[in-house]
């Protein structure tokens, strides 16, 4: 491999550019924030931290449950053992809640201090990506790199929130970079020295914690043996193989069994990506073609099927074609596997499964690294002048489009707080999904429950209208408080031995709360 450039020559107005690039990065990831509530999935990693997802599976729908726990709070039975097993009811792996346990151990459970967890995985992958680029095309590019990654807003979306997608990119970002250490390593002879089996050490674990944190990792690893059937020659080729061999073959014995019994209830937990559209194969050629523009920019300019976006995204793509298979820098390869495989990957998992996930960037932002080496490699063969512009256009279309909150997040501790004054003895509380998708009446219970202090009250989380049935008991209660999406207070029979007292004013992803009480 060519060996990378030296830095610039003014190290101090390298240093300036590089600390004035952190201040951005974190400022634009630490934000307002603490300012909202979690979502459901925060809520669901706060839970899987505890080590209780697999009672959260438990929980019974369409029947009353006396007192159901709050199972995102640690208790002593959060143990490592038991989010280890308590995962095999998810469709996620462990080692993100495993780390997230030990976080909120030390630092709390406020919003502010689970996603700052996030933030330091998301700068740390920053800072990986760079040393990737500068690897393959020297010090200016690896500045472009930093610049790039600190406004990128699908980079931005997974370092505010408590998930596993900024650690997933980290130890993506790391695997990556070990590669290519181990390559540059074979070419200056020392690949037998203890550098290179430290090496050759850290690729095996980074490869294994990457598949151990998120599954759509895979997709991207899946370019590894692209890069190594193409550039890795004997010795380095054999004891890549053997690295990955180890990894992958560790990964099996920990968690093989577990994947086996998740891939069970997969399409069942994710039946809520399921697209009817007749169009469905366009659309989804559509979200691929802009991608790049959805990645960098915003998740959305009004609507995932945007031909302005389709528009900007061929043609950035097109560009950075022309540009690069003209100059063919180093690492060329490496970045159009690292951005192609992944998103063609999912492309074709959402025609054959009839999934919109190229519609959600957080399920893609894993080929995000790929489109900002590619862009990097492109700029640095530009003059000077062409990269500032550049980069300015970035920045503004960053300041343009940045609004805060990323996330529309729901009001549940407005609706905590209004049901726990509304409280009294002998109190049912509904969460009726109006026969929605089945995650709605849980997600409704999930988003309230949590912000709930001390809730002594009964549960029912209903997916359907209750039925008759369970409508029979609710005259056990003097009190009903209802949250349900409808506009209009629910018209169980039941109902008719109550009294509607009010509602509330419509709380966002939640609806109005209906409170009924016993003639």
């Amino acid at each position: 491999m060519t060996p990378a450039p030296t830095l610039p020559s003014s190290r101090r107005a390298f240093a300036i550019l590089i600390t004035l690039t952190a201040g951005l990065a974190i400022w634009l990831r630490t934000c307002e924030l603490g300012r909202e509530n979690f979502w459901l999935d925060e809520i669901c990693s706060m839970i899987s931290s505890a080590g209780h997802f697999d009672e959260l599976s438990a929980l019974p729908r369409n029947s009353i449950i006396p007192a159901p726990p709050n199972l995102a709070r640690l208790t002593e039975t959060s143990t490592p053992a038991a989010i280890w097993s308590g995962q095999k009811a998810d469709i996620h792996p462990p080692l993100y809640f495993l780390l997230l346990r030990g976080w909120r151990a030390l630092w709390g459970d406020s919003e502010l201090a689970v996603r700052i967890f996030s933030i330091c995985c998301s700068l740390l992958a920053m800072i990986l990506l760079a040393l990737v680029v500068r690897e393959s095309a020297g010090g200016r590019a690896a500045l472009l790199t930093l610049l790039i990654s600190a406004v990128a807003y699908g980079d931005l979306e997974i370092a505010r929130e408590a998930r596993q997608y900024a650690l997933a990119m980290t130890l993506i970002c790391g695997s990556f970079l070990a590669l290519l250490r181990l390559e540059r390593l074979e070419a200056a002879k020392q690949l037998s020295s203890r550098p290179g089996w430290l090496w050759l050490g850290a690729y095996s674990a980074l490869l294994l914690a990457a598949m151990l944190t998120h599954y759509f990792s895979i997709l991207v690893l899946l370019g590894h043996p692209l890069y190594a059937g193409v550039r890795f020659r004997g010795g380095l080729l054999k004891r890549w193989a053997f690295a990955v061999v180890i990894g992958g073959g560790i990964y099996g014995l920990l968690w093989g069994d577990a994947l086996v019994h998740q891939l069970r209830h997969n399409a069942e937990a994710t039946g809520w990506l399921l697209e009817q559209d007749p169009h469905h194969v366009g659309n989804c050629f559509i979200r691929l073609g802009n991608l790049p523009v959805r990645l960098l920019w915003q998740q959305s300019f009004g609507s995932n099927l945007s031909l302005t976006q389709l528009a900007g995204g061929v043609a950035l793509l097109l560009s950075l074609a022309c540009l690069l298979f003209w100059k063919k820098p180093s690492g060329t390869l490496l970045f159009w596997i690292w951005y192609v495989l992944p998103a063609t990957a999912l492309l074709l998992l959402d025609i054959f499964t009839q999934r919109g996930t190229l519609g959600h960037s957080r399920y893609v932002v894993f080929a995000l690294p790929g489109l900002i080496g590619l862009i990097s490699l492109a700029l640095q063969r530009w003059p000077t002048w062409c990269q500032t512009l550049a980069m300015t256009l970035l920045l503004m279309g960053t300041y343009i489009q940045l609004h805060y909150p990323l996330r529309n997040f729901p009001d549940s501790r407005s609706a905590a707080e209004k049901i726990d004054s509304a409280l009294q003895p002998d109190t049912l509380l509904i969460f009726d999904g109006s026969g929605s998708f089945d995650w709605l009446a849980m997600e409704m219970f999930l988003n309230c429950w949590y912000y709930l202090p001390h809730p002594p009250a009964a549960v029912l989380i209903s997916p359907l209208p209750p039925s008759d049935e369970v409508q029979k008991q609710f005259v056990q209660y003097q009190q009903l408080i209802i949250l349900n999406q409808e506009l209009r207070p629910p018209e169980y029979p039941a109902l008719q031995q109550f009294e509607w007292l009010g509602q509330t004013e419509v709380l966002r992803q939640l609806g109005p709360i209906y409170l009924f009480i016993k003639k």
